[in-house]
């Protein structure tokens, strides 16, 4: 029979003794195990406040996307072109041509009517520096004088074409009966100077305040300027022309 060893209090208080393991060489480290009687919790859902606020956020965003994508392809598309037929193409081409045509046709007609009318009015002035009558050239001398002498509105009138007998008057405003008798004294000396001899009286009307100087084809009148005023010569000279 085998002997049983008596158990003792000393046996019992004895402790097991325990052989290290060691882990193999290349073995990663081991993770912690949760800990016993730790429960994982879920994750909480957010209210349905928040939820509606992000879906109408989204949705903001997602038409403003659309939005913005729309306008530019509206700004790159390009509008397609209508094709136009040959027979159409030919006709505008055609009636372009003749519009132009005739454009052309009416510039080059003011074109020419301008240069014809240039050209008229400089041969007129080159005969008329050419043809100037000495009498002419005399009046201008005269009418340079009397201005001089402040003598107002002179005027020299071309009856040639409106009268059979008369051919040039010159007209002029004196300020008193006695600048009538010193615009008649200036006159009668230039006059006297190129060779013409008065056909009247000089010195029998100055106090009428109208003084006439005929010298023939040159008559000279010397008004106040009431005088002037009512007997009116210019108006019944009227279809005269004027030497500028």
């Amino acid at each position: 029979m085998p002997v049983r060893k008596k158990i003792t209090t000393n046996t019992l208080k004895e402790k097991p003794t325990r052989v290290p393991v060691k882990p193999p060489k290349g073995a990663g480290k081991i993770d912690k195990l949760p800990k016993a009687g730790a429960v994982k919790q879920a994750p909480q859902e957010p209210p349905k406040a928040e939820k509606k606020s992000a879906a109408k956020t989204e949705k903001k965003k997602s038409s403003e996307t659309k939005k913005a994508s729309q306008k530019s392809h509206s700004r790159t598309t390009v509008t397609p072109q209508r094709s136009v037929p040959k027979g159409e193409k030919q006709h505008k081409t055609a009636t372009a041509g003749k519009v132009r045509k005739s454009t052309l046709k009416t510039e080059k007609k003011t074109i020419a009517k301008k240069d014809a009318g240039l050209a008229k009015t400089t041969k007129g002035a080159a005969k008329l520096n050419a043809e100037e009558p000495a009498a002419v050239k005399l009046l201008k001398q005269l009418r340079e004088t009397l201005d001089s002498r402040k003598a107002e509105d002179i005027v020299i009138l071309d009856l040639r074409e409106v009268s059979g007998y008369l051919d040039y008057f010159l007209l002029a405003t004196a300020l008193s009966p006695l600048h009538v008798k010193n615009l008649a004294n200036e006159t009668a000396d230039l006059m006297r100077s190129a060779g013409y001899r008065p056909l009247n009286n000089i010195s029998a009307e100055i106090e009428s305040g109208w003084q006439i100087l005929d010298y023939g084809e040159i008559v000279v009148h010397l008004f106040t300027a009431e005088k002037r005023a009512f007997y009116d010569l210019e108006k019944l000279w009227e279809k005269a022309g004027r030497v500028p």
